[in-house]
C-alpha cells in the first residue's frame, strides 16, 4: 500500500538574540482534510486541492475528490487565515503560475504545500515565461526604471504574511513560445524571471513568511539584472501608495530553508532588496540599529539550502538587521559572469554567499565550492564577501576552489567586519587574484583561520584596490603548497592610514615573513604542523548538505580532520595570542566546537587539552595583589550572586565564594569580611582572591601606571553629547604617569613614574585645542561597580582658593577651558576656567547623586581656544551607606589581555 502525504511543514520561527542567532522555535505542521482544515494550533480555514491529473475546474476544489485542475482557480481567490492550498504530487502545471493574494494571521497561517502519494514527485509548476506582472518599486531603483518592468514569476506573494510554502518543484524556462520575442538568452532586454518572489508594498511590515523544501531549477532569467526579481527566490520592498496609512514596507520573520536551487539566473536567493535602501543607507558606514530596524528586514534566517549554478550570486541577504545565514552550500556561483554570457562591462561581478548593506549579519557553518570566472570576467569570484555593511561576521565556514579567493572586504562602507575560524582550501589563483581581497575597506579583523594556498597564489591579491584598504591579520595559518618556498609580497605596512598589520601568524613554506609581523612563526616544508592539510572536501556532499564538524561525537571522524594540529608539539599549539575581537564579537569555540582555553592555538582548530587556567579574566572591581575590592555597606549590601555576576573566569573554570569558615556562600547571602573567591581550573588548579571592602575610590591613590580599569579609565572622545564615542586611551607616556591623547595632552597624574604617590600629587587632565562637535575631549572616567548613592569630591589643600580644580599652568590667555562632571550623558556641573591657579566654583559642594552599576562618571575637559589647557583635579567617589532602590545589574565583561587591563594573571 502506498503511503499518502497531506501537505505539511515544520518550520523554525526566526528569533535573534543581541549579537548572535537564538534558538529557533518549531511551529505547527499543516494537516490536510476535506472541506475545512484544522491547522494544528493555528486556527481553522478552507483547504483547496488542485490536481492536474484528476481535477476539474468545474469542481469546488474543497476535497481530493472535487479538486481543481488548474492553478487559475487558486489565482482567483483571496486567501484567508487558516486556508490551505494543496497540489497533488505527480501533477505538472505547464505554462501556469501561482500568484496568491490575501494573508494569514498570527493565529492561523496560510499553507501552500502538497498532498497525495509520497512516492510520486513533488507537484511541478513550470511557468515557462507565463505569470507576467509589473514590478514597480515606486521610483527608479537599480536596474528597474520608473514605471517598472515586466517580470515572469512562477510563485508570487504580493503583500502576503503569515504564510508557509513547502514541497513544490518550480521552473521558469526559456521555451519556444510567445514570451521570449525571439531575443537571445543574453540580450539586455530578455525577460526577467523568478521562481518565487515576494513583494511588500501596501501592507506595512510583512510577518512570518516561510519557504521550505522547494526544488527550484532552470529559471532562465535575464543575465544582467540584479534589482529586478530575477532568479530563484527574491524578496523586495516597494514604496507604498500611502505610507502614512500602511507604514513602511518591510519584512519581519522570514525563514528560507531546505531549498534546492540549480541553474537559476541571475540570483540564487535574495532577501530583501528595498526601495528605501539608497536614500537611508547610501552614504553611511556605521549603520544605526534603529535605522536598519525601521527600513530593513528583521529576523531573517536562511539555512540548510543548496544553490548550484547561479548565474550570479548564490545567497545574498539585503538590507537586513542581524540576518543569520547558516548551513548552506553553494557550488559554481557566478556561472554567467564571463565575457561570453555577459556582454556588458559594468556589473559583471558575483560572489557566492554574502550580504549587501546589512547590520551585524552572521554567516556560519556554510560551504562554498568553485565560484566561477574570476579570470574570465567576473570581477569578484570569492566564496565570501563582506560588502558595504556594518558588523559582518564570518565564522566556521569552509571554502574550496573559489576562483576569486576566499573572502573580500568590499569598499569604503564595509566596516567592523570579522573573519575567524574558517578553513579555506585552494581558493584564488595567482598574484593578481589572491586569497584575500581587500578592496578599499577601512578595517577588517581576520584571525584564527587556516588557509591552504595553491602554488603561485598570493595572500593579498592586487586587482581590487588593496592599496587603499586596512585589516588586522593575526593568529592565522598560511600554508603554501608550492614546490619551493614562496617569496611573498605581503603588501602590508604598520603605519599610515592604510594598514595591513600581520601579527603572530604561521607562514608555512614561505621564504620570508612580513616585516610588520611582530611575532612571525616560520615553518619549513615537511615540518610538523597539521594532520593532513589539503585533504578537505573538493566537492559538495552526495546529499548536497553541509558536512558536520561542530560538536561531533568523540571518536567520530570528519571531512576536515586534516586541519587539526598534528600533535601537542605542533608549532600552532598554544602559540596564539589572546585576541579581543576589535568589533566586540565574543568567540567561545573553534571550527570543531572546541572551547578556546588558555593561550589559543594558531589557526582555525584548537588542539584538545586540559586547561590549567584558574586566573581571573576580568572583573567590575579593582583587583590587586591577590585581593578583590568590592563596595558594600549595611544599607546597601552586595549579594554573593551580584558579586559573581561581575567577575569573569576562563570558560573551562568554575568558581565559588567561600565564607571565613571555608563553607560555600549561597548567592543570596551578602558579601562580608573574610570571604574568599576561589577559582578552580579544569585541571584542578585553584587560585584564591581575598574579598575586601572598598567604598571610597580616589583617582590618585588607585592609579596604576599602564593599566586601564577595572574601575578607573583614561578616555578620549570627539565632542560632548549623547553621540560621543568614548575610547580608552592606548598610549602611555615613557616618563610621566600619563595616558597620552596626543604628544602634549593626556590623562593621569602630575608626576614622574619614578616618584611615589603622596598627598601632594594631583590628578592631571589636559585636552587639545578645539571646540564644537569635532573637538577632542579627555576624561577621567569611573565605571560604577555597584548601584548606589555616591558623594563626589576633589582634593582640597586647605589653602583657600588653592583647592582643585584649577588651571595648573601660569598666564592662561585665549579664553577658558570647559570642565564638566557627567554621569553618562547627564551633566552634574560645568565650569569655565579662565584664570590660572584659580579654583572653579561649585566643585566642593556637589550634592550626592545616584549611579547604576555600569554607569560612567566622567570628569571631562574641553580645551577650546585656551593657551593653557591642563587642569589639576583629583576625583574621589565614595559610596554612602544608603539603601539602593534597585539591585545592581550585571556589568558587561569581556575577555582581554589580562596584563593590560587591571586583573593580575595568576602565576
Amino acid at each position: 500500500m502506498k503511503k499518502r502525504k497531506m501537505g505539511g511543514i515544520k518550520v523554525l520561527a526566526a528569533a535573534m538574540a543581541a549579537m548572535m542567532l537564538a534558538a529557533a522555535c518549531p511551529t505547527a505542521s499543516a494537516q490536510g482534510a476535506e472541506g475545512d482544515a484544522d491547522v494544528t494550533g493555528q486556527g481553522t480555514g478552507t483547504t483547496y486541492y488542485v490536481s492536474s491529473q484528476n481535477g476539474n475546474d468545474a469542481n469546488n476544489g474543497t476535497s481530493e475528490n472535487t479538486a481543481f485542475q488548474s492553478l487559475d482557480k487558486i489565482n482567483e481567490l483571496i486567501l484567508k487565515p487558516g486556508d490551505q492550498v494543496l497540489l497533488e504530487r505527480g501533477s505538472v502545471f505547464n505554462e501556469q503560475y501561482l500568484h496568491l493574494k490575501g494573508s494569514g494571521s498570527e493565529d492561523a497561517y496560510i499553507v501552500v504545500s502538497d498532498y497525495g502519494d509520497d512516492s510520486d514527485s513533488m507537484p511541478q509548476i513550470n511557468a515557462d515565461g507565463a505569470g507576467q506582472w509589473l514590478q514597480d518599486y515606486g521610483k527608479a531603483t537599480g536596474d528597474v526604471p520608473a514605471g517598472g518592468k515586466t517580470v515572469s514569476t512562477a510563485l508570487l506573494l504580493t503583500d502576503m504574511e503569515y504564510i508557509e510554502v513547502s514541497n513544490l518543484e518550480i521552473t521558469n524556462r526559456r521555451v519556444d513560445n510567445e514570451y521570449d520575442d525571439g531575443l537571445t538568452y543574453n540580450d539586455e532586454n530578455a525577460l526577467d524571471r523568478t521562481g518565487v518572489a515576494s513583494v511588500a508594498k501596501n501592507n506595512g511590515t510583512l510577518d512570518h513568511i516561510v519557504l521550505d523544501n522547494l526544488y527550484i531549477h532552470d529559471v532562465q532569467g535575464n543575465v544582467y539584472n540584479k534589482q529586478t526579481v530575477n532568479g530563484g527566490i527574491y524578496f523586495i520592498a516597494c514604496l507604498p501608495d500611502d505610507e502614512r496609512e500602511t507604514g513602511i514596507a518591510r519584512y519581519n520573520d522570514v525563514l528560507i530553508q531546505n531549498c534546492y536551487l540549480k541553474d537559476v539566473n541571475r540570483k540564487g536567493i535574495g532577501c530583501a532588496f528595498t526601495v528605501y535602501g539608497s536614500d537611508n543607507f547610501g552614504s553611511l558606514k556605521e549603520i544605526p540599529d534603529d535605522l536598519m530596524q525601521k527600513y530593513g528586514s528583521t529576523n531573517v534566517v536562511i539555512q540548510n539550502n543548496y544553490v548550484e549554478g547561479a548565474g550570479g550570486d548564490a545567497i545574498t541577504p539585503q538590507y537586513c538587521y542581524r540576518p543569520v545565514v547558516q548551513y548552506n552550500v553553494a557550488k559554481e556561483a557566478g556561472k554567467q559572469m564571463n565575457t561570453t554570457d555577459y556582454k556588458r562591462e559594468q556589473g559583471r561581478v558575483a560572489a557566492a554567499i554574502w550580504p549587501w548593506t546589512c547590520k551585524d549579519a552572521v554567516f556560519q557553518y556554510n560551504e562554498s565550492f568553485d565560484t566561477l570566472n574570476a579570470a574570465s570576467g567576473n570581477g569578484d569570484g570569492q566564496a565570501w564577501d563582506a560588502d558595504t555593511g556594518d558588523g559582518t561576521l564570518y565564522q566556521y565556514n569552509y571554502s574550496h576552489g573559489n576562483t576569486g579567493g576566499a573572502v573580500m572586504f568590499c569598499l569604503q562602507q564595509a566596516v567592523n567586519s570579522t573573519f575567524r575560524y574558517n578553513i579555506s582550501q585552494n581558493d584564488g589563483s595567482g598574484s593578481n587574484i589572491g586569497l584575500l581581497s581587500l578592496a578599499k575597506n577601512p578595517d577588517a579583523h581576520i584571525y584564527n583561520n587556516t588557509f591552504y594556498i595553491s602554488e603561485g597564489t598570493s595572500i593579498i591579491g592586487t586587482r581590487i584596490g588593496y592599496s587603499a584598504a586596512s585589516a588586522t591579520i593575526e593568529n592565522n595559518i598560511f600554508y603554501y603548497t608550492g614546490d619551493i618556498p614562496k617569496q611573498e609580497t605581503y603588501r602590508g605596512s604598520s603605519t599610515g592610514s592604510n594598514v595591513r598589520l600581520y601579527t603572530n601568524n604561521i607562514y608555512y613554506n614561505y621564504a620570508n615573513t612580513p616585516t610588520v609581523d611582530t611575532n612571525p612563526i616560520q615553518v619549513s616544508a615537511g615540518e610538523e604542523l597539521l594532520t593532513g592539510p589539503g585533504t578537505g572536501p573538493e566537492d559538495v556532499a552526495a546529499d548536497h548538505k553541509v558536512r558536520d564538524h561542530e560538536d561531533v561525537a568523540e571518536g567520530t571522524t570528519t571531512a576536515f580532520d586534516g586541519y587539526k594540529p598534528s600533535s601537542e608539539n605542533s608549532p600552532a599549539v598554544n602559540a596564539g595570542k589572546v585576541i579581543t575581537d576589535q568589533n566586540g564579537k565574543a568567540v567561545e569555540h573553534d571550527f570543531f566546537g572546541n572551547l578556546i582555553i588558555d593561550s589559543p592555538d594558531i589557526g582555525a582548530v584548537e588542539y584538545s587539552t586540559v586547561s590549567a587556567d584558574s586566573s581571573l579574566h576580568d572583573a567590575a572591581y579593582i583587583v590587586k595583589e591577590g585581593k578583590i575590592y568590592v563596595p558594600y555597606s549595611d544599607n546597601n549590601p552586595t549579594t554573593v550572586g551580584e558579586f559573581k555576576s561581575n567577575v569573569l573566569v576562563a570558560n573551562t573554570a568554575s568558581y565559588q565564594v567561600l565564607k571565613a569558615d571555608k563553607t560555600q556562600a549561597s548567592d543570596t547571602e551578602n558579601i562580608a569580611g573574610g570571604m574568599i573567591l576561589c577559582v578552580k581550573a579544569q585541571s584542578g588548579t585553584t587560585t584564591e582572591y581575598e574579598i575586601c571592602q572598598k567604598n571610597a575610590y580616589d583617582w590618585a591613590e588607585d592609579f596604576v601606571d599602564r593599566q586601564q580599569g577595572n574601575v578607573w579609565f583614561a578616555q578620549q572622545g570627539i565632542g560632548i553629547g549623547a553621540g560621543t564615542n568614548w575610547k580608552n586611551i592606548s598610549t602611555f607616556d615613557t616618563t610621566y604617569s600619563t595616558w597620552k591623547a596626543d604628544q602634549w595632552h593626556g590623562v593621569g597624574l602630575d608626576k614622574r613614574q619614578s616618584e611615589p604617590v603622596t598627598d601632594d600629587v594631583h590628578g592631571l587632565l589636559a585636552a587639545p585645542k578645539g571646540s564644537g562637535g569635532m573637538a577632542v575631549i579627555t576624561a577621567m572616567s569611573f565605571r560604577a561597580p555597584k548601584t548606589g548613592t555616591v558623594k563626589f569630591t576633589v582634593k582640597d589643600t586647605g589653602d583657600g582658593d588653592s583647592g582643585e580644580p584649577y588651571i595648573r599652568q601660569a598666564n592662561n590667555t585665549g579664553g577658558p577651558v570647559i570642565l564638566g562632571l557627567y554621569v553618562n550623558d547627564k551633566q552634574i556641573i560645568q565650569s569655565e576656567l579662565s584664570e590660572s591657579f584659580v579654583t572653579a566654583d561649585g566643585w566642593r559642594n556637589i550634592p550626592e547623586f545616584e549611579v547604576t552599576a555600569g554607569d560612567y562618571v566622567r570628569v571631562i575637559l574641553e580645551g577650546k581656544n585656551a593657551e593653557k589647557r591642563s587642569v589639576h583635579i583629583t576625583p574621589n567617589i565614595e559610596y554612602l551607606d544608603i539603601d539602593a532602590e534597585n539591585s545592581s545589574p550585571v556589568i558587561e565583561l569581556k575577555e582581554k589581555d589580562v596584563l593590560a587591563f587591571g586583573v593580575e594573571k595568576s602565576q
